[in-house]
């Protein structure tokens, strides 16, 4: 009896070639795997990117005389002397913020970071109050003037890093918490700097 069923054994554990079946349900069993992994992925990313995101971008740029009107200019660029005979005459730095994803964001609070110091506008003249909240696709900008007051703490965060040129960027901090930074830079050289002096 017990070679009887040695033989079943052995002859059942012979390979085989795989039969329609065996293929199918393999092709089957892959298509499973594969849609899965697809489904899982999607949820991953859309669980990521369904919260509130925002860009954040700093630009230099002049508020006319009156305050009410503004002009952006190239980085780093001088201002064109027509803009300046038009009324031009303030220099500032401006932030804006859009809001990118599915969500509302809230802007909490901005500021410029400079070698030293953060310097924060507490009372923003130019731009929403704070903390603004911005629906998904809004976008909202603030503006900072460069005035001697913030010339004196750029010349001192000058000497403090014992460098030429002081190169300044903003960050934004979210009602989530997340802080923000800008890619861009704005430098201010070292003729600006002591041209105030």
């Amino acid at each position: 009896m017990t070679s009887g069923v040695l033989s079943l054994y052995g002859a059942a554990m012979e390979s085989q070639p795989p039969t329609g079946l065996d293929i199918a349900t393999f092709v089957i069993a892959v298509v499973a795997v594969v849609t899965a992994a697809v489904s899982l992925t999607w949820n991953v990313l859309s669980w990521l990117f369904s919260g509130g995101l925002a860009k954040v971008e700093l630009d230099d740029g002049v508020i006319h005389a009156n305050g009410t009107t503004y002009a952006l200019t190239e980085r780093g660029e001088p201002v064109d002397p027509s803009v300046t005979k038009a009324g031009f005459t303030r220099r500032a730095l401006f932030v804006t913020v859009r809001s990118k994803g599915r969500l509302p964001v809230t802007v909490a609070q901005w500021h410029l970071k400079l070698p030293k110091h953060k310097y924060v506008e507490m009372n923003s003249l130019h731009g929403p109050s704070l903390p603004h909240r911005l629906e998904p696709g809004e976008q909202a900008m603030w503006a900072i003037e460069v005035d001697e007051q913030m010339l004196s703490i750029l010349r001192d965060d000058r000497a403090w890093a014992k460098v030429d040129d002081v190169e300044v960027y903003a960050v934004v901090s979210l009602g989530s918490g997340k802080e923000i930074k800008t890619p861009q830079r704005i430098t201010f050289t070292a003729n600006e700097l002591e041209q105030g002096e």
